[in-house]
């Protein structure tokens, strides 16, 4: 763990006791020094001294470990003791020491993600000496303003804040990416052009019926919740609702628009449609689903609640009990359930483990219902079973990440929402596409014959998973233009990671259109999110993406050019060869293809874009360039509409990483796609005029 040299507390006045009339003479200052790792504080600690004066600390290192040489300027350490000079205020100190044996060197990165700022640091990004003092400073830029230092990750995504200060020094122990984070002070400008329904309301009100049940601790015939339109297209239904609604020895498995179940049916916490008309109410109505017969389960007490240890039936649907004789079931015993006639499981909301082994000999099992609350629930949770096709998720959990990963929920909404006059182009990949199309010149450019959408997410989602979801809601006459990112989930990996749940935990209902059988590590990247998730404030369905328009595009991508040189090396560096993609993932994106194909859409190929001083120099060059166009061609069942040259732009064009584009750029790789697109579909266009940019890179 890497921490500052020094903190000083300021604000943590530990001044002697003292009382109106009494002597002052005893009002001296605190000074502490914290303990550490690999020394040991020997004298008193805190210290009382007067202003002015040195605190002194006997210390004891361990064996073959040292105090950093480059100490605060105040600060010294002689034979076995710290000085601390001239501590004039209350103050707190921290220190660690380090392995004077090492000779390790450790990995240094600076990151600054959201563009919004200036960096400096005292050393370059690389490998340096383990104990190596380095300093970062931060100045942001017009409307933005400076948040913090983070470790290892934004803190938009959970990262740890190590200091708020501007300039911020740390030890060098082991690898270490600091990020610096600012966030935008603009005002945003609303993107009204992307609505495709009739202008909306700032608010609006839901109606949710218990529709047979009861409001708990109310006589009310309904529940009223108030959600907003000023951002979304859509709202999202209550979370957690089945601590609202009860009715007695039935669950609550969602809502539909019509009473009597027949109409659009809608999860907990899932994304509904909103009614049309000016201050029109949305009703929704609750759907139950009987719980199997209590007498059916054996259990025993777990924790502050229950485990089942066996289920004693063999229905075609098991709706285990959320409450056994007033304890919720929070866990399932290893050959607990099991039944040849068992096609649907319903678990309970308040399930937080199971064992391995749990369900097991279900070869007629096919439906999995469930809520985003597990914690410890192995992928083996069911062995010797049929695999599992569809995994119903309901949200037990407010979201956490409600403002830069919420725009994956703007862009799907987006897309459902779309009138079905013409037909649409979703432009998908990882986030270079969020930071480099911009799909409403698209849409002028081709006279509105098409609705374009982009659906850049996160290189760290799983694309398959994205491209298999978003593909089964497209349908005839439409295209699909895959951007093929050479990031880890990126490549076909059928494996789901736990970042991929920051996206969806808005759109849960978007899980239920995959084919879950052929998908591993569900249950356990689930789990994985959660304890990250558990570790942030909850946040609200109503919280807006930070910098993106209602198309889910960014809105403040950096708009100055940056440097020829600019590189950051974060994303790796890049390579055009045949061993970027397995046989295995290539054949598994061309399965998704094949899903997309049977929808009556078009799946064509394209590329990302690259920074130029990001690719390895062996590839630089016109050779390396076919061949890779030649590879993908070969190895993807889709047309290949680009050549990867064209992708590629000189440091100036890019934003904050190396596969992100700020304006200049953007607007080249938007006319360079859309000239791919209609040469393959013959369309005509307006070509966007990109005359104010200098072109020579691409034409030597």
């Amino acid at each position: 763990m890497r921490k500052p040299l020094l903190c000083t507390l300021a604000l943590s006045l530990c001044l002697g006791c003292c009382s109106c009339g009494s002597d002052m003479s005893d009002d001296k200052i605190s000074v502490m020094l914290t303990d550490g790792d690999n020394f040991e504080i020997t004298s008193e600690n805190p210290v009382r001294i007067n202003s002015g004066e040195d605190a002194v600390f006997d210390v004891e290192l361990d064996k073959n470990y040292k105090f950093p040489s480059d100490l605060p300027d105040n600060m010294t350490y002689k034979k076995g003791q710290i000085i601390i000079s001239d501590v004039k205020y209350p103050a707190t100190y921290e220190l660690y020491a380090i392995d004077s044996k090492s000779t390790k060197k450790y990995t240094f990165s600076l990151q600054s993600l959201s563009g919004g700022g200036y960096t400096r640091s005292s050393v370059s990004s690389g490998k340096y000496p383990n104990g190596t003092k380095i300093t970062v400073s931060a100045t942001p830029k017009k409307d933005y303003e400076f948040v913090g230092w983070s470790l290892d990750k934004t803190l938009q995504n959970e990262g740890e804040l190590l200091s708020s200060n501007r300039s911020y020094s740390f030890i060098l122990t082991e690898g270490t990416t600091i990020h610096a984070n600012f966030i935008n002070t603009a005002p945003k400008v609303e993107d009204t052009s992307s609505k495709p329904a009739a202008s909306l309301n700032e608010s609006r009100i839901m109606l949710y019926h218990p529709n047979g049940g009861i409001i708990k601790d109310s006589e009310d015939e309904f529940y009223t919740a108030k959600t907003y339109d000023h951002y979304f297209l859509m709202p999202n239904t209550l979370p957690g609702a089945n601590e609202i609604f009860i009715r007695e020895g039935y669950k609550l498995v969602g809502f539909s628009d019509n009473a009597d179940g027949s109409g659009n049916f809608y999860g907990l916490g899932h994304t509904a449609r909103f009614a049309q008309g000016e201050r029109a109410v949305t009703s929704l109505y609750c759907v139950w689903e009987k719980y199997s017969d209590i007498s059916l389960f054996t259990y025993e007490n777990y924790e502050n609640g229950l485990i089942i240890t066996k289920y004693n039936g063999n229905e075609e649907k098991v709706v285990i009990p959320e409450i056994i004789d007033g304890k919720k079931v929070l866990s399932i015993a290893k050959g607990a359930i099991s039944g040849d006639r068992i096609k649907t499981i319903m678990l309970p909301y308040c399930l937080v483990s199971a064992e391995s082994g749990a369900v097991y000999d279900c070869p007629s099992l096919e439906k999995v219902h469930m809520s985003d609350a597990i914690r410890s629930v192995p992928n083996d949770m069911f062995t010797d079973t049929a695999k599992i096709k569809t995994i119903h998720v309901d949200a037990a959990i407010r979201p956490a990440y409600t403002s830069n990963y919420r725009n994956f929920s703007l862009k799907y909404q987006y897309l459902i929402s779309l009138p079905d006059d013409r037909p649409k182009v979703v432009v998908l990949s990882g986030s270079n596409t969020d930071h480099g199309v911009d799909t409403l010149l698209m849409e002028q450019s081709l006279g509105g014959k098409y609705y374009c959408v982009n659906f850049g997410t996160d290189a760290a989602f799983n694309i398959t998973l994205i491209l298999d979801s978003i593909g089964s809601l497209l349908g005839d006459g439409d295209y699909m233009i895959h951007n093929f990112e050479q990031m880890d989930y990126c490549r076909g990996t059928f494996e789901i990671n736990a970042l991929s749940f920051q996206g969806l935990e808005s759109n849960y209902n978007i899980l239920s259109l995959v084919d879950f059988s052929k998908y591993t590590n569900f249950f356990e990247a689930l789990c994985a999110f959660n304890e990250t998730r558990g570790k942030s404030i909850g946040g609200d369905y109503n919280s807006n993406p930070n910098v993106h328009n209602k198309r889910g595009e960014k809105h403040s991508i950096q708009g100055n050019y940056n440097t020829d040189d600019f590189f950051v090396g974060s994303n790796g560096r890049f390579e055009f060869s045949d061993t970027l993609i397995s046989k295995e993932e290539a054949a598994n994106l061309c399965s998704v293809y094949d899903n997309i194909r049977a929808t009556g859409a078009t799946v064509l190929v394209s590329y990302p874009s690259f920074n130029y001083n990001a690719v390895i120099e062996e590839y630089r060059n016109k050779d390396a360039y076919d061949e890779y166009d030649s590879f993908l061609r070969e190895n993807l069942n889709a047309p290949l509409i680009s050549k990867v040259h064209d992708y590629i732009f000189p440091g100036k064009y890019m934003s904050n990483t190396d596969y992100h584009l700020n304006e200049h750029g953007r607007k080249i790789r938007t006319a360079n796609l859309l000239r791919d697109f209609c040469a393959y579909t013959k369309d005509e266009y307006t070509p966007i005029d990109v005359s104010d940019e200098d072109l020579s890179f691409w034409n030597n």
